[in-house]
């Protein structure tokens, strides 16, 4: 199924961070043992499947569609919407409030992307051609932490235990920590320079960073790409794990290059969602047709703190709830997960759905 051309001008704003733009709180995770040697690998024909365990429903519908999405320690949800630079709360009823609009003016352009939810319902967003992190308050003051090593095109940003902001600061190819008394610094990566090594601080590379999360127990994990420029898939094709000192790991690799990762959530969950010690994680992904750039389909699925992947919603595309064997989304954009289930920015349907284990 190929976007109408009305859906073509939102996607150049989501796919900054996924498909078709050239040039260009806390969520908790838990350990992974990994190095070089136990690097967890998925392909697209070899996943096992519990899709009979769950069903989809649609919680919200929208003019605009929702790009990323998050989620506070109390359930509320916020999510993105770059086609017109603004930030929602949202119910898990459905009842959507704006948070903000944010300004055209050099302050922020248009690109309003990776969010995620502090404490006492203050929402931190990355702006990409802005090159700024935007803080929203509860009682909807917008201002722009400074950052004085500069941000080129940041995708996403992390919040610490400490409110500590660990930011995708994408172009630059490198984290940066940008501690609450406002001192920013290098965590790991080298300015400008692209690379998939592992490593420690400036020895680690990075290519296209597009999704970050701070971990219960202080590192940090990103979704980072193969290759610095890939166009027109710049969505990520692993998981890598940043330690408090800057080691950087990587966890888990797909390894079919039409397959991306779009989004990821951590949650102690498994793959039937019962409750486990570990964190797990729970994956948006997306398998291209190499003929066609259009020709999308949609999966999620739950990858272990072994590394193992299964299928949840089976590859797909469309706007189908029901049983998760059945069920379709048409360009998903973010993940975040809670006690009750997976939810779901669903862009190409303007939506926000649920997964949820069935009764």
């Amino acid at each position: 199924m190929k976007p109408s051309n009305e859906k073509s001008v939102g996607l150049i704003f989501i796919f900054l961070a996924g498909l078709l733009f050239q040039n260009c709180k806390k969520e908790q995770v838990g350990p992974a043992e990994s190095t070089p040697n136990s690097l967890a690998t998925s392909s697209v024909n070899s996943l096992p499947s519990v899709s009979s365990l769950y069903e989809v429903s649609t919680i919200y519908k929208s003019s605009v569609p929702p790009d990323r999405i998050c989620s506070s320690s109390d359930g509320t949800l916020y999510f993105s919407v770059p086609y017109n630079n603004t930030i929602y709360q949202l119910t898990q009823t459905g009842k959507a409030t704006l948070m903000a609009t944010l300004p055209n003016d050099g302050t922020g352009t248009t690109d309003v992307f990776g969010i995620k939810a502090g404490e006492s319902g203050t929402v931190y967003a990355a702006m990409i051609n802005a090159g700024k992190i935007v803080k929203i308050d509860a009682k909807k003051h917008v201002s722009y932490p400074p950052v004085s090593i500069g941000l080129n095109h940041p995708y996403d940003v992390a919040i610490g235990p400490d409110s500590t902001l660990y930011i995708a600061d994408t172009e630059n190819r490198r984290i940066v920590k940008l501690t609450s008394n406002g001192t920013a610094t290098i965590l790991a990566g080298k300015t400008g320079v692209g690379g998939n090594a592992d490593g420690i601080g400036a020895n680690a590379r990075f290519n296209k960073i597009s999704s970050i999360r701070y971990a219960a127990d202080g590192n940090i994990w990103v979704v980072d790409a193969n290759v610095t420029d890939d166009f027109p898939f710049v969505n990520g094709s692993k998981l890598r794990k940043i330690t408090p000192n800057g080691t950087v790991t990587t966890f888990f690799k797909l390894s079919d290059p039409n397959a991306s990762i779009v989004d990821f959530a951590p949650a102690k969950r498994d793959k039937k969602f019962n409750v486990t010690a570990p964190e797990n994680f729970f994956l948006i992904k997306l398998l291209r047709n190499p003929d066609d750039q259009f020709d999308l389909q949609t999966m999620i699925s739950h990858v272990s703190n072994t590394g193992v992947e299964t299928a949840i919603v089976p590859y797909g595309n469309g706007n189908t709830d029901g049983p998760a064997e059945q069920a379709s989304f048409n360009y998903a954009s973010g993940i975040t997960v809670k006690p009750n289930g997976i939810f779901i920015a669903d862009y190409g349907n303007s939506a926000v759905r649920v997964i949820k284990p069935r009764l």
